[in-house]
């Protein structure tokens, strides 16, 4: 079963079939609302519901002979393992004894090492899986890197060399390594755990200016002149291995084709003289001829990773390393565009020089002229959609959904239907007849109720101020909260001055106190508060907010649990700076509560203890 499902997976099938269920649904509803409008005959639903399983049918066949590309369907391709066709001759292979692999039970609460206890994988790559775990001796978050070949000399060598020249290096802009070790004949390497996302992810998103695109070469050039200082070349930069974090700072990563320039000469090494290491179309062109490769190449790399930040293109295009290789050794990449300042487009143009010697010599040279020119901007990304790792479970379980959405669409309208055909055929009841010679009683008409108008447009006032919106305003504070970790402030504040909540103008005050603009936000709050004259919740908290009214008598004010633990949260929020205490039990006693900001009460929380 899990061999089926894993070909499903293979061939897209389950997600086709997802994707179809919910498009079939939502086409289900919009259909029974035009046939309903038009007073159209009951078969043609029932037609359409059909119609639509058939399509659900085809769907499956056609995804599972044929993908979607770009140059429109293509036969799927078989897997390297399927058995051939039923006459077809396969030449003999000697059988290949296979390593043990890395043991699966490593997954979430697994304790390596006894001492990092494992939360999830974040990575796979082609030497080892990368996991994120938590340091049970120091409390911090890190990275777990293992071979996924624990018994191959060449892939434990190279895994090796990784952890020796990173750990060698203490610098900002490469990545820091905690610790090397082994359990049960697995190598692992420990290391900083970083949030944020490669510079392919930034490339293949919207442009840069080249004000911040200075600011990473520069970061680049630091890490580099680090490494070449220690006598060590990476050889094989590329924007795969190049990590900026959240807060816009640069890592170099994976030295595993690293080579320390002064060990040359003294015994074995990982490679070997004119054999050719790196990534077509970020190579030097030394590296291309098989040459030895020095700092010089290094400074082509990035030089090569710097103009695809600004042009979006590839500086030496090519789809395979003697390609690439090519147009590397024989041609100039395309000039930078008018919007690159000219001093720095030159320092691009020298770091892409053909002859080493006329290229920067290192890294700290390459950082020494990026030095010299005007500063460039702080690296501000736009928050990044989340990738899903495609697995077999999530793939079922999204083309169950989809499958479920269509049944239930489908039979609602079904029973929709019928209950349209059924009043078609009744209409209506005929009255009793009373006998002949019967004096039948006229009925008594009831009694109207006594109805309080004002009391009921008091209560509707109230459902739409507090219970209808409060789904809506989550999702704002959620999205507001999102913004500002992605460094969009204005967008966040002009979110929340466009809110019609008044908890929005709770969030602007926090907002804009955090940055380092408290007069600004009571000011803007106490222009707000004079402009409304309502004065139910959260109108105490304004008050507190606003230096008013005491913390305790915000509280008191409240009226319901739902009021109570709000007021917890946002006044724990507001004793964050000057009572770390006190906030800790408001928000603690937040977290306690079933209420919409418990769980934003539980982030804050964990944030202050952290602290």
């Amino acid at each position: 079963m899990t061999a089926i499902f894993g070909e499903l997976r293979r061939r897209g099938v389950l997600g086709a079939l997802a994707a179809y269920g919910v498009v079939a649904a939502g086409a289900l509803q919009l259909a029974d609302i035009v046939v309903h409008s038009l007073e159209l005959p009951g078969w043609s639903l029932r037609a359409l519901i059909w119609l639509g399983v058939a399509g659900f049918v085809a769907t499956g066949i056609v995804s599972w002979f044929y993908d979607l590309t770009r140059r429109g369907f293509v036969r799927t391709a078989a897997p390297v393992d399927r058995a051939p066709t039923p006459g077809t001759p396969r030449p003999p292979t000697l059988p290949t004894p296979q390593p043990p692999q890395v043991p699966h039970e490593l997954g979430a609460g697994a304790l390596l090492a006894g001492r990092y206890r494992i939360e999830k994988e974040i990575g796979k790559g082609g030497m080892g899986r990368v996991l994120s775990a938590r340091d049970e001796r120091l409390g911090r978050r890190v990275a777990v890197k293992v071979v996924t070949s624990a018994h191959d000399p060449a892939r434990i060598q190279r895994f090796e060399q990784e952890a020796r020249t990173a750990g060698a290096l203490e610098h900002p802009n490469v990545l820091a390594v905690y610790d090397l070790g082994e359990q049960d004949g697995v190598p692992f390497l420990v290391t900083e755990l970083l949030e944020g996302h490669t510079l392919r992810t930034v490339i293949g998103g919207a442009r840069l200016p080249p004000a911040q695109v200075q600011n990473l070469a520069l970061q680049l050039a630091r890490g580099l002149a680090a490494a070449h200082a220690r006598g060590i070349v990476h050889r094989d930069l590329k924007p795969e291995n190049l990590f900026l974090t959240h807060d816009g700072r640069l890592k170099i990563l994976d030295f595993g084709l690293a080579r320390l320039a002064a060990d040359e000469g003294q015994g074995p090494t990982l490679t070997m003289t004119g054999a050719i290491f790196g990534t077509p179309g970020y190579l030097s062109p030394e590296q291309a001829r098989g040459e030895r490769a020095g700092a010089p190449s290094d400074v082509f790399s990035a030089g090569a990773v710097i103009h695809e930040l600004l042009t979006g293109r590839r500086a030496f295009p090519g789809a395979t390393l003697i390609e690439a290789g090519h147009a590397t050794l024989h041609s100039d990449p395309a000039p930078l565009g008018p919007e690159v300042p000219a001093p720095f487009a030159a320092v691009v143009k020298r770091a892409l020089e053909k002859d080493p010697a006329r290229r920067f010599a290192s890294g700290a040279d390459l950082a020494r002229a990026l030095e010299a020119l005007e500063p460039g901007a702080p690296v501000t990304l736009p928050p990044q959609p989340k990738s899903w790792r495609r697995s077999t479970a999530l793939m079922v379980a999204l083309a169950t959904l989809g499958l479920g959405v269509a049944l239930a669409s489908g039979a609602r309208l079904l029973r929709t239907a019928k209950a349209q055909r059924a009043s078609r055929t009744h209409p209506f009841q005929i009255p009793e007849i009373p006998a002949i010679g019967s004096h039948p009683r006229a009925p008594t008409p009831p009694t109207p109720p006594v109805v309080d108008g004002e009391q009921i447009e008091r209560d509707v006032q109230k459902q739409m101020k507090v219970a209808v919106p409060r789904a809506g305003m989550i999702g704002l504070l959620a999205g507001v909260h999102a913004l500002d970790r992605a460094h969009r402030t204005d967008r966040a504040e002009d979110l929340l001055r466009k809110s019609r909540w008044p908890q929005a103008r709770l969030e602007l005050f926090l907002l804009q106190r955090s940055h380092g603009r408290g007069s600004q936000a009571a000011d803007d709050l106490r222009a707000w508060a004079r402009s409304t004259d309502d004065e139910d919740w959260p109108r105490p908290l304004v008050r507190a907010f606003l230096g008013e009214i005491k913390s305790d008598a915000a509280i008191a004010a409240a009226s319901d649990s739902d009021e109570r633990c709000e007021a917890w949260y946002y006044l724990g929020r507001l004793r964050t700076p000057e009572d770390p205490e006190l906030a800790r039990v408001l928000l603690g006693k937040a977290t306690a509560e079933d209420c919409d900001q418990a769980d934003f009460a539980r982030q804050e929380l964990d944030a202050l203890q952290r602290r």
